[in-house]
């Protein structure tokens, strides 16, 4: 009875320890996923920027240097779950 008692507790342990393993893998998953959009995000915004300037400079040079131009609007591009995340707040908040 006694050794069935221990055999017991350290499958129990080695369970806790595969599953939290489990869990750990799919942390680092998921955090290399959200280091990847943020890094995706800044380039492309950055990219924004480059491609602003470069028509900026454009127009400066057949207009004037004094030719005025709208302002940057940076546009990100949206996951579906964003998307969903802030047209939930939007309700939420106009309620």
């Amino acid at each position: 009875m006694y050794k069935t008692e221990i055999i017991k507790v350290l499958i129990t342990m080695i369970f806790f320890n595969f599953v939290a393993l489990i869990f750990m893998s799919w942390m680092w998953q998921l955090s290399k996923q959200i280091k990847s959009m943020i890094k995706d995000r800044e380039f492309n915004a950055k990219e924004q920027r480059r491609v602003y300037e470069e028509q900026l400079e454009r127009l400066r040079r057949a207009r004037g240097p004094e030719a005025r131009a709208k302002p940057l609007e940076i546009k990100l591009m949206l996951t579906d779950a964003e998307r969903i995340v802030r047209e939930f707040e939007a309700k939420g908040l106009s309620d």
